[in-house]
């Protein structure tokens, strides 16, 4: 950006000018902090350049298969190709911040390497309470792209979940019980393949089931899947049988307008590895 560059010609040849008029080390020291604030600017800058290349080579990489028609590769790739949009559309902007001096930048998600975030409560008591008055906080989860574990355990005033969370592809234990307000789960639930853990138990304001997340293939511990009309939970019985042959641990509530077909229950006799079932009712007012 020109102004910078003309910003920080203006300092050098206005501290010259001072200095010749009498040092002053403490005024000097201010100036030097403004011309490190410059120079970080300036490499704000120059990545944001980098970065829209970057993005403008992906839409020209799409751009491509759209025009030529490319059925096969559009189809097997859409999921990875909507991912590479919205990640070089989100680092057009640098996650940077500044030192108190002024000085250093560094790339604050890259030293947020956590793994583990226990953001609800450890205990089960009612007694410990956690409300929050936003969920704006979980969309900046997702740059903590080595977490493996997150619990939101107990936090009251979650209603949704926000699509950002299903970006974090390495998390393997996702711990929502007792959010109880909680009444949506993100629709791209499907892409959170390392998950080995759901943990749903007692959101008793779910609505449903997202679509896709029978194909969350690695799970061994899925609790409070919710039953209830095929609107709101598409995948049924029998897609778990089919495809989470990993499931140790099971825990099913049906909703009160569930429509339990006949048999379904059967074919959890097919799941082999399966331990631990449990099965619950909600009862609806009469």
């Amino acid at each position: 950006m020109k102004a910078v560059g003309v910003l920080t010609k203006e300092l050098t040849t206005s501290r010259r000018k001072f200095h010749e008029r009498g040092r002053d080390e403490s005024f000097d020291g201010k100036l030097e902090k403004l011309r490190l604030v410059l120079n970080n600017i300036k490499d704000v800058f120059v990545e944001m350049k980098k970065n829209e290349e970057k993005l403008l080579d992906t839409l020209a990489s799409v751009y491509d298969h759209l025009h030529r028609l490319d059925r096969k590769k559009l189809h097997q790739d859409m999921h990875s190709i909507c991912k590479r949009i919205r990640d070089s559309a989100r680092n057009l902007v640098p996650t940077l911040v500044f030192d108190n001096r002024g000085g250093k930048i560094s790339h604050s998600s890259e030293e947020l390497n956590l793994e583990v975030l226990q953001l609800g409560r450890w205990q089960d008591s009612p007694l410990h309470h956690i409300e929050v008055g936003s969920e704006e906080f979980l969309r900046e989860l997702r740059t903590l792209k080595q977490l493996k574990y997150l619990s939101l355990r107990g936090i009251s005033r979650i209603f949704e979940l926000p699509s950002s969370i299903a970006e974090l592809e390495s998390l393997v234990i996702l711990d929502l019980k007792a959010c109880h307000n909680l009444e949506r789960l993100p629709d791209d639930i499907s892409s959170m393949k390392s998950l080995t853990q759901l943990i749903m138990s007692d959101c008793c304001l779910l609505e449903g089931m997202p679509k896709g997340i029978e194909k969350l293939t690695n799970l061994q511990v899925l609790k409070g899947f919710l039953i209830t009309t095929s609107e709101k939970t598409p995948c049924r019985l029998s897609d778990l049988v089919e495809y989470l042959r990993k499931l140790r641990r099971l825990s099913i509530r049906i909703g009160s307008e569930a429509l339990i077909r006949d048999g379904e229950f059967e074919s959890l006799g097919s799941l082999l590895a399966l331990k631990h079932l449990k099965i619950s009712w909600s009862v609806s007012e009469p």
